[in-house]
């Protein structure tokens, strides 16, 4: 059946082919793309470095705050002066 074509014959026909099969696979594409976009985003999680992160101290007392205060003054830490306005800052925020 092909034995009479020429090169230039088979050279259309399998352009030709080539063409089609690219359209093919252009649709396919598309199709993909579209059922992609249109698909519900998942639920936002966390990752990267948020999700290693060690999670907060706890919240320390007014009681444990005015004792490790105290403890900082007598080891000389802290001045008197600064040790008073930290106190009062703490019971400020009663």
């Amino acid at each position: 059946m092909l034995g009479n074509l020429s090169g230039w014959h088979l050279m259309i026909i399998v352009a030709v082919m080539l063409v089609i099969i690219a359209v093919i696979a252009a649709v396919v594409v598309a199709l993909l793309v579209s059922r992609r976009r249109s698909a519900p985003m998942p639920p936002p999680t966390l990752s990267g470095t948020a999700a290693r992160q060690h999670p907060a101290p706890p919240v320390r007392t007014t009681e444990q705050r005015l004792a490790e205060l105290d403890d900082l003054r007598q080891r000389g830490v802290v001045s008197d002066v600064e040790y008073a306005q930290k106190r009062e800052q703490i019971l400020r925020e009663l």
